[in-house]
């Protein structure tokens, strides 16, 4: 199936293929690394879009809601068709996606399909919420402003403007990503929280570092050129895009 697709994805044209691209790359030459659809899905998509949405709405067994994909049931149970937008993109080894949550325009329910290369994706989780702002431990009206909360250049930062910007500061483990593993033909749901609060995003590196599971080996990956395709609900309140998706 996945040989079906990548050929019929190739036979149309959309994008460049991995020799092209690598071609365009090493000359400087302009590439067409992405494209994007609206409600007329070329015929390839279409056929992806049927068999994804077949797998979104299967139900788990019994009341085993973990064996759901689709796991928002608004997403899940909204009107045939479950997709009307998608966006195919071509990668060559060491690019990466800049960490992101999709727009709002789009409905809960984003599926990507990964093809080609095996490529891992990180999974940042949501900023704490800001704290409540420290009290002023020198509440005299009197006091100068700038001394009170301004930054002093070259101290060590410990006045209280600055000890409330530490605060709200990010913690140190906000940009430590959750990797999920992505195999050729690997189709990732997200839904939820995961559609709506945590970005996802790909390093750009030439390889990505396999860990097995007891955590006591790892093994180095080369990426190679990647393919994915992304399949989205436009909100019926969101028909316009004003920015990039």
């Amino acid at each position: 199936a996945m040989a079906w697709l990548l050929c019929a994805i190739a036979s149309d044209g959309l994008i460049d293929s991995a020799a092209a691209a690598a071609a365009g790359a090493a000359t400087g030459a302009p590439r067409r690394n992405q494209a994007m659809r609206f409600g007329d899905f070329p015929p390839w998509a279409a056929v992806l879009s049927e068999r994804v949405e077949a797998l979104a709405r299967r139900e788990g067994e019994g009341d085993d809601d973990d064996r759901r994909l689709m796991t928002s049931a608004a997403a899940s149970s909204r009107p045939a068709p479950m997709f009307d937008q998608m966006i195919l993109n071509s990668y060559l080894p060491g690019e990466g996606l800049r960490a992101h949550v999709d727009l709002d325009a789009f409905d809960d329910g984003v599926v990507v399909a990964s093809l080609e290369s095996a490529i891992m994706m990180d999974f940042y989780p949501p900023p704490p919420p800001d704290p409540a702002p420290a009290p002023d431990p020198n509440p005299n009206p009197n006091t100068n402003d700038d001394d009170a909360t301004g930054d002093i250049p070259g101290g060590d930062g410990d006045v209280p403007g600055n000890a409330t910007r530490r605060a709200r500061g990010k913690r140190d483990d906000d940009d430590v990503p959750i990797q999920v593993w992505l195999q050729p033909g690997d189709v990732l749901f997200l839904c939820e929280d995961a559609r709506w609060t945590w970005r996802h995003g790909i390093a750009a590196r030439s390889h990505d570092v396999l860990v097995s599971e007891d955590g006591e080996s790892a093994r180095r990956v080369e990426r190679g050129h990647r393919t994915s395709v992304t399949l989205r609900k436009m909100r019926h309140d969101a028909h316009e895009l004003r920015v990039a998706a």
